[in-house]
C-alpha cells in the first residue's frame, strides 16, 4: 500500500515537485504543438519548439537529481533553526532602523 511521506504538507517546497510541474507544462505545450493543423506548423519558430522540448527534458532530469539531494530547510529539526535565524534578522533590521 502506498503511504504519504511524513512531511507531505511541504510538497510546495520540494524542488523535485517544482521541476516536475514545470516539465509537465513544457510537455503539454509540446503535445499541443503536435496536435495543431499542419498549416500552422511553419508559423511557430524552431527556437520555440527546441526550447519546449529541451525544457521538458531538462526539468525532468533536474527533478530526478533534486529528488536525491536533501534540502536543509525541510529537515524536521530545521524549524527551530529557521525561527532563530528569522528572529536574528528581525533584530538586525530593528537596529538598522534606529
Amino acid at each position: 500500500m502506498m503511504e504519504f511521506v511524513y512531511d507531505v504538507k511541504n510538497w510546495k517546497k520540494w524542488w523535485s515537485m517544482r521541476f516536475l510541474i514545470l516539465s509537465a507544462f513544457f510537455q503539454a505545450i509540446t503535445l499541443a504543438y503536435a496536435t495543431i493543423p499542419y498549416d500552422w506548423m511553419p508559423v511557430i519558430p524552431n527556437w520555440a519548439k527546441l526550447t519546449f522540448a529541451v525544457g521538458a527534458l531538462g526539468c525532468a532530469g533536474l527533478a530526478g537529481v533534486s529528488r536525491v539531494i536533501q534540502q536543509a530547510s525541510l529537515r524536521p529539526d530545521a524549524g527551530a533553526a529557521t525561527k532563530i535565524i528569522a528572529d536574528a534578522v528581525d533584530k538586525i533590521e530593528e537596529v538598522g532602523r534606529g
